[in-house]
């Protein structure tokens, strides 16, 4: 079995020039297979508000459009949110564009303050 050719990488899913597809991509994207640059904190916080005023709204089938882009990613991120109790910063914002709610009415702030 061959590997990545990446030192450090153990990855078999070899794509092209010997890499697996993460660095081949990497190296596609910004010329280099090294660190893709920092890594960002999440901010977490409590589903509850966004959850219950989705809930309101019928759930998450009758608050997403029909024709909404994106529609299956989105049920996922509210499933996981329901399922965990938390949800990112990123994922309240996409919820809340999509399902017409304001994350400064659920939350008291928008995402981009930190908690």
């Amino acid at each position: 079995m061959t590997i990545c050719r990446i030192p450090g990488c153990d990855r078999d899913d070899l794509v092209g020039n010997g890499q697996c597809e993460k660095h081949y991509r990497r190296t596609r994207r910004t010329g280099h297979h090294g660190p893709a640059g920092p890594t960002l904190t999440r901010v977490w916080f409590d589903a509850t508000p966004l959850i219950q005023a989705i809930e309101d709204t019928g759930g998450i089938s009758a608050a997403l459009p029909p024709d909404q882009a994106g529609r299956e990613s989105l049920r996922r991120a509210y499933l996981r949110a329901k399922a965990s109790g938390e949800v990112t910063a990123a994922a309240i914002d996409r919820l809340c564009i999509a399902t017409g709610l304001a994350p400064s009415e659920l939350y008291g702030r928008t995402w981009w303050e930190a908690a």
